[in-house]
């Protein structure tokens, strides 16, 4: 176990053995953000996407963490708080964006970022009048389903899907030796 785990480790299990997590909101929270940090750590030392476990570990806190040991007010209380998070750190990856983004260098690559946002369009597009739409409609027509995606429902996916500080963090975090990296960026 290396130094980077020792501390979260302590901090973990005095929590849980104070069961103090369990009667508060920010005990609660306290605990996702471990359990967020946590994953990340133990999947980045066994050579594993530490981004890929955290989303993992928060599925299934999302999806049986809540049910189980989450009163109404706590649930609440970690979907603001997450919430604050997620919008605070997209502000961020935006913010880092203009500053590693050389604007002299912006006309050049205008035809880069016009192709970039059209294919990205479109294939949002496909997937969701496409895909989703085909799929709604096999389970109508197999009996699975009443009917399929309304029209309103797939509009509201494709415009939700469009924000790109995922992307962008992507796209910054590139290391310096990749051909055509600032082209990536900007686009």
């Amino acid at each position: 176990m290396t130094a980077n785990l020792v501390p979260l480790r302590f901090a973990c299990r005095t929590l849980v053995r104070s069961k103090w997590y369990a009667f508060t909101a920010i005990g609660t929270i306290t605990l996702t953000i471990a359990l967020a940090y946590g994953v990340y750590l133990l999947a980045d030392e066994l050579g594993l996407s530490g981004i890929i476990a955290t989303v993992c570990a928060a599925m299934v806190l999302g999806n049986y963490g809540r049910r189980t040991g989450m009163c109404e007010r706590t649930q609440g209380a970690v979907d603001v708080f997450w919430t604050v998070v997620a919008f605070v750190l997209t502000a961020f990856v935006f913010l880092l964006m203009g500053v590693a983004i050389r604007v002299d260098q912006l006309p050049l690559a205008i035809v880069n970022i016009v192709c970039g946002t059209l294919a990205i369009v479109a294939g949002r597009a496909i997937v969701v009048y496409g895909l989703i739409g085909a799929a709604g409609e096999a389970l109508r027509i197999s009996g699975r389903g009443r009917r399929g995606v309304p029209a309103g429902w797939k509009h509201v996916m494709f415009a939700a899907g469009l924000r790109g500080a995922v992307a962008v963090a992507l796209a910054l975090s590139l290391p310096l030796d990749v051909p055509d990296r600032q082209v990536l960026q900007e686009t």
